[in-house]
């Protein structure tokens, strides 16, 4: 799978490099490349380099995805569980991505505010899909791991 990824890696790390405070979001698409590849190590710089994304919703997801194909359940839970205390609309979210019949039309139903994009919140879900339908979409493994996890806790 890594050969796959790999030019995708090369192109952000270069933007990161031109670009260092990323207003484009590299970073979001890089630290889910690094789950999905298992590259603990390159997702650990990664979270050095941005800090304060540590505790956003994106870096959360993609740290449990991270340890979920690691096989670290433990440390994919904790990162679960801060994720759903950050940000409520992740079980909703987790219910539509593992919807049987495929339909992601309840996208549009998660908590949306009406004037803009607002991070932690169901439109930072709703983006992060929009922008990697791909890498999401076909974790259905994961999402249902996700999905019973969430339901376990508090």
């Amino acid at each position: 799978m890594g050969g796959y990824y790999r030019p995708a890696i090369d192109e952000a790390k270069w933007i990161l490099k031109i670009n260092k405070d990323d207003n484009l979001g590299a970073r979001y698409h890089l630290i889910f490349i690094y789950a999905l590849m298992g590259d603990e190590k390159g997702a650990k710089q990664l979270a050095r380099k941005f800090k304060y994304d540590m505790q956003s919703t994106r870096f959360l997801l993609a740290f449990s995805m991270l340890y979920y194909y690691l096989r670290d359940r433990d440390k994919a839970f904790e990162y679960a569980e801060q994720l759903k205390a950050r940000n409520k609309d992740i079980v909703k979210f987790t219910d539509i991505m593992c919807d049987e019949n495929g339909d992601l039309s309840e996208l549009d139903d998660l908590s949306i505010p009406e004037d803009a994009y607002q991070p932690d919140t169901g439109s930072d879900l709703y983006t992060l899909y929009d922008d990697m339908p791909m890498l999401l979409a076909t974790r259905h493994q994961y999402f249902r791991w996700l999905q019973t996890s969430l339901k376990r806790m508090h």
